[in-house]
């Protein structure tokens, strides 16, 4: 888990590898990493995240889910 963003993945939601390997191919920040056994988070570049939303966006629906860690500090 990074400091600020949190990906969580529900590898049961990918039917494929390719729909792994587009997921992470769209990520400008390359925090993802498509693998054979599931969708892992690089967690070097976790915090690098854009909150461009793309990873949710080629995923199937629910799949992926980033989560600002950060707000829990505002409360």
């Amino acid at each position: 888990m990074g400091l600020f963003i949190e990906v969580k993945i529900d590898q049961s939601k990918f039917a494929t590898l390719e729909e792994r390997e587009r997921c992470a191919r769209v990520c400008p920040v390359d925090a993802l990493k498509a693998e054979a056994d599931g969708l892992k988070v690089d967690s070097e570049n976790e915090d690098e995240c854009t909150l461009c939303y793309l990873c949710q966006e080629y995923a199937p629906s629910g799949a992926i889910r980033v989560v600002k860690t950060y707000q829990e500090w505002l409360k």
